[in-house]
């Protein structure tokens, strides 16, 4: 070979050798674009990541392995790449706004909010990072801003739909189903294919326990939108709401009288349809109070007072719960309850009740019941084997958005003879909260009986949530796994109420009053401060 055909040789070498990289790019391109196609995803996303670290700025690799990224949930991975993206295309407002997008999906609230507020001030006319601005606030529990962003909107009939649903789903956390109800309608009302529209309405049906038509419209929306991930949601969510529930839960209630009662419960049940339940709960209730006298306490060793006495009860119930309309719900309940004394006598009885409840209008109803109980409130009214039969009417008004007054009123006639009126006034309200659940409710009791003090001594009424009370609850709940489980926890502080009564007082001269079968610290004080926790559990 001479030397004038060797650099010629080296050349085409060389040329082949740079070519070749070129056209197996290609083909790894083509693959990646195959299994994209297909939804093959862990395959497109190594493909697409052999061809970024041969290619670092090609920039539809790079988008593809992004947008893969968030399908598969690696929001981190997905946020990284799109930044390396930004870096190949400063100007690039498509990727700006995906950078924001995942962003608010990975929790990353203040980044996302930053981003779609630099799209607004570049694109002041573009409604589309404005709307997703104001869901991002809503998903923060922002929704007064979120709503300051949809009324301009919707007045300037700038997207208007999209702002509607909006509305509708700012209002549907809050809580307030009625008015989220209503912006969904309207939505519908101008475009029946609105999927977010369809299925938010059904979401609220779901929350407002019509599950006949929830489960109705969840398969219609399947139907109708097929390759939908958000209607596969759905459905899914009111049919595992449907599947049979196991709740166990556990309280403590105590006061400054020394009652301390602890409350074990399991309940299980199931839909006999989808606005049908059919429960069965056992509770067993573990109740102790200070002696300090023998009477007070029978079988006590008056050597050993003052002691602390232990006492027990059990309850069992059956219970079924419907909706035969959307206005008229209906509850009924029967079980046995043992209560045991402290001298070793036990009692098993019968218990039962039933009610309605009609709503004549999405934030008014009333209803009324019966029933009949035991009383497991303290120590005293199980030794004692209490027990009574009632009647009751109450009224429920929800206001301003989050807001729920709530009246009751009820007679009784106990087992020793005795008659007892109560009412009640409730007042809740849910905190602007999406996630967790979180409400406040303050209720105040009144109770009057037909018998005196002395009696209502006697007989151990003085109980913590059965007496005169101004009571403060906070309750927080929330599902995990998808709505598979569920917990609350419940915290109540306040004070009882009760007409100070001294031996010595010569109002009340009556010798017996200083025997009375009761705590003397209970019956010379005036005010008996309360507190209760309650945990619960469910899937």
């Amino acid at each position: 070979m001479s030397r004038r055909s060797r650099p010629l040789l080296l050349g085409i070498l060389l040329a082949t050798l740079a070519v070749a990289p070129a056209l197996g790019g290609e083909d790894l391109r083509a693959k990646a674009e195959e299994a994209f196609r297909n939804d093959r995803y862990p395959e497109a996303i190594e493909l697409y990541e052999r061809i970024v670290a041969e290619s670092p700025r090609d920039t539809l690799s790079l988008k593809r392995l992004a947008l893969l990224y968030s399908w598969e949930n690696r929001l981190e991975e997905s946020i990284a790449t799109t930044r390396k993206l930004l870096e190949v295309d400063p100007k690039d407002d498509e990727a700006r706004r995906e950078l924001a997008k995942i962003n608010s999906w990975a929790g990353h609230y203040a980044a996302a909010e930053s981003g779609y507020r630099e799209l607004i001030q570049a694109h002041p006319d573009d409604a589309t990072p404005k709307l997703a601005l104001a869901e991002v606030l809503a998903w923060q529990n922002k929704f007064e801003q979120a709503r300051a962003i949809y009324r301009p909107l919707i007045d300037a009939r700038d997207h208007p739909l999209e702002a509607a649903v909006g509305m509708g789903d700012v209002a549907a956390w809050e809580g307030d189903l009625p008015e989220a109800e209503r912006w969904y309608r309207q939505v519908l009302k101008a475009d029946s294919h609105n999927e977010r529209a369809a299925l938010g309405l059904t979401r609220v049906h779901h929350w407002e326990g019509k599950d006949r038509m929830a489960v109705h419209e969840s398969e219609q929306a399947l139907a109708r939108f097929p390759d939908s991930k958000e209607a596969k949601k759905v459905y899914q969510e009111i049919h595992d709401a449907l599947r049979p529930t196991v709740t166990p839960a556990w309280s403590r209630t105590l006061d400054t009288d020394s009652n301390d009662v602890i409350l074990s419960r399991l309940t299980g049940g199931l839909h006999a349809d989808p606005q049908t339940t059919l429960d069965a709960s056992y509770s067993h209730f573990d109740a102790k109070f200070r002696c300090v006298t023998a009477s007070q306490c029978p079988g006590v060793d008056p050597a050993s007072l003052p002691e602390e006495a232990d006492d027990d009860g059990d309850l069992l119930e059956a219970s079924y719960a419907t909706r035969f309309s959307d206005i008229l719900f209906v509850n009924t309940s029967v079980g046995a309850a043992r209560q045991s004394g402290f001298d070793g006598d036990e009692l098993v009885q019968p218990v039962g009740s039933g009610s309605f409840d009609l709503y004549i209008a999405p934030k008014f109803g009333f209803g009324f019941g019966a029933s009949r109980e035991a009383l497991f409130d303290t120590a005293r009214l199980i030794q004692n084997h209490l027990r009574l039969t009632a009647v009751s009417g109450r009224v429920d008004f929800r206001f301003a958005d989050r807001w729920r007054l709530r009246a009751s009123g009820q007679h009784a006639w106990l087992s020793d003879d005795n008659q007892r009126n109560v009412a009640n006034v409730s007042m809740a309200v849910r905190v602007p909260l999406r996630r967790p659940r979180l409400s406040l409710t303050y209720a105040a009791r009144w109770v009057a009986y037909q018998d005196d003090e002395l009696q209502q001594l006697d007989s151990g009424y003085f109980a913590p949530t059965r007496f005169l009370s101004n009571l403060l609850t906070a309750s927080l709940g929330d599902s995990l796994l998808h709505r598979r489980l569920y917990y609350s926890v419940d915290l109540t502080g306040g004070v009882q109420k009760f007409r100070r009564l001294l031996c010595d007082d010569p109002a009340n001269p009556d010798p017996l009053l200083c025997a009375a079968p009761f705590d003397r610290e209970a019956v010379s004080s005036g005010n008996d401060r309360v507190f209760g926790y309650e945990l619960l559990g469910g899937w």
